[in-house]
């Protein structure tokens, strides 16, 4: 039986779920359609005032379109703003909420993992506790530029940090032999 042995830290964690919003398909529709219902009810909420401010405003010097023709272009240029700006700053706030489970220890379990195989299964284990996975139970393989995620369900992966050397990217190409098209 083959194995790494390494350091799960809370950034580790942070990089898995940061991958997970950024691929699991379950979390990726999540956010596009934040996105779209954000940027909708900008818009709209902007043109309804503009709306309301034209009705409140009929009586002055200005034609009652004046609020209205203001908010149009505001309206517009907040939406691209919001649109073009979500992706930061859903990233923002999602690393932000991330650091925060860190901080309080809830995040995952840290420190030393011994990560082991065979043919049949892969191996975690943790000083005092472990389990295992069949190959067949891994869903797909994703790769970020640190780390190597062995994902079992969409919040649930073997993570192995690719700081551990030329053996995280060995066994990333075993594991890419063992789950094919996943």
């Amino acid at each position: 039986m083959r194995r790494l042995q390494y350091e799960l830290t809370d950034d580790d964690y942070i990089a898995f779920h940061l991958q997970v919003y950024r691929s699991a398909p379950t979390f990726v529709a999540y956010v596009a359609k934040q996105r779209r219902m954000m940027t909708i009810v900008l818009v709209v909420l902007l043109l309804a005032l503009g709306l309301l401010l034209t009705l409140i405003d009929q009586e002055s010097a200005g034609s009652p379109t004046d609020g209205f023709l203001f908010a149009l272009p505001v309206a517009v240029v907040a939406g691209l703003i919001s649109w073009f700006g979500w992706p930061w700053f859903h990233r923002v706030a999602l690393e932000s909420q991330l650091r925060n489970l860190a901080g309080r220890g809830a995040l995952g379990r840290t420190g030393p993992v011994v990560l082991s195989w065979d043919d049949f299964r892969v191996y975690q284990e943790f000083p005092g506790t472990g389990g295992y996975a069949d190959w067949a139970r891994i869903r797909r393989i994703d790769e970020g530029p640190e780390h190597l995620f062995l994902t079992l369900e969409e919040t649930e992966a073997l993570i192995v940090p690719k700081r551990i050397g030329p053996a995280a990217a060995e066994f990333a190409h075993l594991a890419r032999t063992r789950v094919p098209g996943r």
